[in-house]
């Protein structure tokens, strides 16, 4: 296959250059005095069955040739099938597409033919010329099948583009007439108090967030989305963190899916918005800027009916990689009362650690993440403290060379602070951790199987979770299970390349052990 592109390629190079292939005129690309790349002297005679023997000269004279096949079936079969979705746009008549579509196919394949044979007339000139006929006419119908190929690529991206180059504006018209027709028996369904409210949504939905502002989000979420942004913004006080959008332009709300339900209360509408904003995380107790940068956000917010009035009741990124999705663990998020994000908490990580970089809040990739409150501790106490359970990467989670993917479950306990501790499993080559101490601990079973690093040994007298009912709670853990104090936030780590909601449920329940042995 690579032998007969590059004769395809090598055959429009030598037919090119205003000159004819058999040199003179300085038109060959083997120069002037009568020399082309097939005959003439021995001396020029090239094999170009071999591609490292093609000068770049000539390589950058066959990605021309290669372009100019691609663009002979791309650019007429576009303007033709732009021309279709233009009409269908203007008069509302999707017979217009499929017009469209069917002279697509047909400019398509008289296009790949066109081609093949002008490639083909050249190829042939170029064999008679060269005094090598035999090899070029063996060489002929992959030649024009290879051609041929290219322009119906071409030609099929060039379709695809023209027919979608109006496809949103047909979809939106249509989506609109469809609000309009729905709006004649109920007005709740105006677009144009669709979308102020969508507009009034956004903008009082970022300035909540940015102020850490629980209170004011309960007037325009659903209940169920109001406690879930509740846990996110008190996570954020936890980590002593502030998230401020600014947003410097709104550029287009598009409405998307609609549900029309004979029961009001299921009622519901998506709405893509796209916006430029400012994205900033601020260290509240320093007042310090962490993270700055000016982006553009596509996000899909969802609606639900009310009453006669539109609550968000949820947002989603049109960036989320949904191939890491667990729908299992979004299952056990709604049997615990907890929530689910598919790629949220990254700019709640640390920025020091054994697991975690120091820019791990800025590059590292957290998904399926769960976050709620302890509620079965049967402790006497209120269990108010937030637990979230995730798994995290260093690198995004695709790149797999050098990748290592952590299960992590993390408690954040605002009320005490126990400065840096290390509690991982032995290993036959772990490296002491720079700054901190090694520490022994009376229980021999544990020694064994666990290390304990700390700044001092009070730290570790005063850490309620080397209870030894706690320890063996780490020992007899369906995972090898680490530890690690950071000041007020408690993290337990697995190392877990597949993860799911045993996994969770695990987790959760040695979360659980941990809180009851904190005394708060």
């Amino acid at each position: 296959m690579l032998n007969s592109l590059l004769y395809v390629l090598t055959t429009l190079s030598v037919a090119g250059g205003g000159g004819s292939s058999s040199g003179g005129g300085g038109g060959s690309f083997s120069g002037g005095g009568g020399s082309s790349f097939f005959g003439g002297s021995n001396r020029r005679r090239h094999d170009y069955t071999d591609w490292s023997k093609v000068d770049v000269g000539t390589m950058l004279i066959m990605v021309g040739a290669l372009i100019a096949l691609f663009a002979l079936g791309f650019v007429p079969v576009y303007i033709a099938t732009k021309h279709y979705a233009r009409r269908c746009y203007e008069t509302g008549d999707h017979s217009h597409l499929k017009n469209g579509q069917r002279i697509g196919i047909l400019l398509g394949v008289i296009l790949a033919i066109v081609g093949a044979a002008i490639t083909g007339a050249i190829y042939i000139s170029v064999g008679e010329t060269s005094g090598n006929v035999l090899r070029f006419y063996d060489e002929m119908p992959n030649m024009l099948g290879m051609t041929a190929l290219l322009v119906a690529i071409g030609a099929l991206l060039g379709g695809y583009a023209g027919l979608r180059s109006y496809n949103a504006k047909i979809v939106q018209r249509q989506r609109s007439a469809n609000l309009a027709k729905l709006a004649a028996k109920d007005s709740i369904w105006n677009e144009a108090n669709i979308m102020r409210g969508v507009r009034n949504v956004y903008m009082a939905y970022q300035r909540d967030w940015s102020r850490l502002d629980i209170a004011s989000t309960r007037t325009y979420l659903t209940p169920r989305y109001q406690r879930h942004v509740e846990l996110m913004l008190r996570a954020f006080q936890d980590a002593g963190r502030r998230n401020n959008v600014i947003v410097k332009q709104i550029e287009s709300i598009n409405i998307g899916s609609v549900v029309d339900s004979d029961n009001d209360s299921q009622d519901q509408f998506e709405a893509v918005i796209m916006a430029h904003v400012t994205d900033q995380l601020f260290d509240v107790a320093s007042d310090q800027l962490m993270i700055s940068g000016d982006i553009t956000t596509t996000e899909n917010w969802r609606f639900r009916r009310q009453g006669n009035v539109w609550l968000l009741d949820g947002v989603n990124p049109l960036t989320s990689d949904a191939s890491v999705r667990e729908s299992s663990i979004l299952l056990f998020a709604e049997q615990h009362d907890a929530y689910y994000s598919l790629d949220w908490g990254r700019m709640l990580l640390p920025a020091h650690g054994q697991i975690f970089d120091s820019d791990s809040y800025k590059v590292a990739d957290v998904n399926n993440h769960v976050i709620g409150q302890m509620h079965t501790t049967g402790r006497a106490t209120s269990d108010d403290a937030i637990y979230q359970i995730y798994t995290y990467s260093r690198l995004p989670y695709h790149e797999t060379s050098q990748r290592q993917v952590y299960l992590v479950g993390q408690i954040d306990i605002s009320k005490k602070r126990y400065g840096n501790i290390v509690i991982r499993r032995r290993r036959l080559a772990s490296l002491p951790i720079r700054g901190l101490n090694r520490i022994t601990l009376e229980s021999s079973e544990f020694n064994d199987k666990y290390e304990v690093w700390a700044e001092n040994h009070e730290q570790v007298t005063a850490f309620e979770l080397l209870h030894p009912v706690m320890m063996q709670t780490f020992i007899d853990a369906p995972f090898d299970i680490n530890l690690e104090v950071i000041d007020s936030a408690i993290y337990l780590y697995a190392p877990l390349e597949e993860t799911d909601a045993g996994h969770y449920a695990s987790m959760l329940s040695i979360l659980q052990a941990a809180y009851r042995e904190l005394k708060l």
